[in-house]
């Protein structure tokens, strides 16, 4: 079966980008030219890479000012085109991929704070919370070397996003064997600079030596 190449298309950023050529990547130059111009998660010149190649691409880079967009078939400039004017268009909460038909992955990283990802993969979200999760308890643990730290099921965070779609997750209690992540549901998204509710609506507590999740109310999670 031929692998289908999506489009990678990298915004202008200070940082230096990761060179195809060096990573020893095969790839495809499109470029944007006026069409980009003023349109936030864009740059330039857009890049087609075999996604198989992505993770060797982008290495170690961290995904700042950087978009993706998974693309069926060969990139074409009228299918160019119509990324372009789809997330030139979008609005801040509005959706990229229904305007896209056949693609199934957008991804547009800005910095530390915030990150949008769409997908047609319906376990999407609940890999990304677990992987935030893992994540927030590893901040925790980390000294002089670093540390692995396993993901919640996606099931039991599956029930969780069924419960609300908003969930801010803050460090509760933490010792050398457990660390526990307090969740409060929230009825729309988070901004930076908004205060964090008090209440906690859910528990995750991960155990250290065993590295099982116990969400309250949910049975454990490898």
């Amino acid at each position: 079966m031929r692998r289908q190449p999506p489009c990678a298309a990298s915004a202008s950023t200070d940082r230096e980008p990761p060179s195809a050529d060096g990573f020893g990547v095969d790839y495809e130059v499109h470029d944007l030219g006026v069409l980009a111009s003023g349109v936030v998660g864009l740059s330039e010149e857009a890049l087609a890479i075999r996604r198989d190649d992505l993770p060797r691409f982008l290495g170690d880079w961290y995904p700042y000012e950087l978009t993706l967009i998974d693309v069926a078939g060969r990139l074409t400039a009228k299918r160019l085109d119509e990324i372009v004017l789809a997330i030139g268009t979008a609005t801040r909460d509005e959706p990229v991929l229904p305007a896209l038909g056949g693609s199934r992955l957008f991804f547009s990283g800005h910095d530390d704070c915030y990150v949008v990802v769409e997908s047609t993969d319906r376990s999407l979200p609940a890999m990304i919370m677990g992987r935030l999760l893992a994540l927030l308890v590893g901040s925790a643990l980390v000294d002089a070397s670093p540390v692995e730290v396993s993901e919640p099921g996606v099931e039991a965070l599956e029930s969780l996003l069924e419960q609300s779609r908003h969930w801010i997750g803050m460090l509760g209690i933490t010792s050398r064997e457990s660390v526990a992540v307090d969740l409060c549901a929230t009825p729309e998204p988070w901004r930076l600079g908004q205060p964090i509710p008090a209440r906690v609506d859910r528990s995750a507590a991960y155990d250290v030596a065993s590295g099982v999740w116990r969400l309250s109310g949910l049975p454990a999670r490898e």
